[in-house]
């Protein structure tokens, strides 16, 4: 199973897409070595159907340049935006490894930042059943 990373952040990872002659932007939701989803403003009034096909390109840092084709299997929209999500086609081996690893990167610097915030959830959790334990 491919591990797939989710960004907070929606604005962090943008793509350029290609489909015929239009260009577009979208920014990554959602990122494995197998594909993605991304979002699109719908002030961009532009929408995919499931079974397109389009040309990818992620330039966002610290991701590796990346051009893939897209399939698009998935999409849907809320009052913002156009979602779409679908698998890369084509993806040559030796990048699937380097945003393999980059994926892996990526995760590791999400979860330091994570990791104080768990520390002091821990120490209130501790210092709750201290507490209780004491006063009961």
């Amino acid at each position: 199973m491919q591990e797939r990373l989710y960004f907070d952040d929606l604005n962090q990872y943008p793509v350029q897409i290609k489909k015929g002659d239009e260009n577009s932007s979208a920014f990554i939701l959602n990122l494995s070595t197998g594909g993605m989803c991304l979002a699109v403003p719908k002030k961009n009034h532009t929408e995919y159907e499931v079974g397109e096909n389009l040309f990818l390109t992620l330039k966002a840092r610290p991701m590796p340049k990346l051009s893939s084709y897209f399939h698009v299997i998935h999409s849907r929209e809320d009052d913002k935006y156009f979602y779409f999500g679908g698998q890369f086609v084509g993806l040559a081996n030796e990048d699937q490894e380097r945003l393999k690893i980059e994926l892996q990167n990526l995760q590791n610097r999400f979860d330091e930042k994570r990791t104080p915030y768990l520390r002091v959830l821990w120490l209130l959790i501790v210092a709750v059943m201290l507490y209780l334990a004491i006063r009961f």
